[in-house]
């Protein structure tokens, strides 16, 4: 489940596989606050105006870690667009893993859309 959007940065670099949310331009920007409000995974490495390939939520994509994750873990983003394990309530989610990794790895996940419980957290 793909969307193209453009690019609102160069992203040809760093970009590729980190967590994205849309700017107030409609581009897509990569995630800067914790557990933020995203929509979904950049899949590309676009330079800026360039086509984004965003997998969206109810299909798979690679993602790039910001820390140790275990298969079957759900994930948020962390302040620079990178997979973590959520740890306080109403962050949201953003993928579950299929494979475990530590930071750096790009692994394999389910795209995702909802917050962390409580409970959860």
């Amino acid at each position: 489940n793909y969307k193209t959007f453009k690019s609102s940065a160069d992203y040809s670099s760093s970009g590729q596989y980190t967590v994205v949310k849309l700017s107030a331009d409609d581009t897509v920007v990569q995630c800067s606050t914790k557990g933020e409000e995203a929509i979904g995974i950049l899949q590309n490495d676009p330079g800026s105006g360039e086509a984004a390939e965003v997998a969206m939520a109810g299909g798979g994509a690679l993602i790039k870690l910001g820390g140790t994750v275990a298969r079957n873990q759900q994930i948020t983003t962390d302040a620079s667009g990178l997979g973590i394990i959520p740890d306080a309530a109403a962050q949201q989610l953003i993928a579950r893993c299929l494979e475990s990794g530590v930071s750096g790895d790009v692994v394999a996940c389910n795209v995702v859309d909802g917050e962390v419980h409580a409970a959860e957290a």
